[in-house]
């Protein structure tokens, strides 16, 4: 019975600080930013394409991007504040520079794309 309980203590602590380990390294966030501009290059909403396109030259490439695009190469954060990080991402060899707004505890979806 000892063994049994010092076995789950020992896996729920490992496991704890595997979840620790996820989201203090920022893993998480390139993971979301990768999800988000995947799923916003295959869209093609031009709506949403316009509103997060911080200029013309940017929503031009975003428009003409094919639509089985996808993010690589994600950096981890450049900068940023508490509520605002900045990332480098690429789409189809040409970098793009994305910001993501914090808007929960652990949510954060992109704010701004920049090429």
């Amino acid at each position: 019975m000892k063994k049994r309980i010092m076995i789950l203590l020992i896996s729920s602590s490992l496991l704890a600080l595997t979840a620790v380990g996820y989201f203090v390294s920022g893993w998480y966030l390139k993971s979301a930013l990768n999800s988000q501009m995947n799923s916003l290059l295959a869209s093609h909403n031009a709506v949403k394409l316009a509103s997060l396109a911080a200029n013309n030259s940017t929503l031009k490439f975003l428009e003409h991007a094919p639509a089985n695009a996808k993010v690589k190469d994600t950096s981890d954060a450049q900068g940023g504040s508490a509520k605002r990080l900045y990332y480098v991402t690429q789409i189809d060899q040409q970098n793009i520079g994305v910001y993501l707004k914090k808007i929960g505890f652990l949510t954060w979806k992109i704010a701004e794309i920049v090429k």
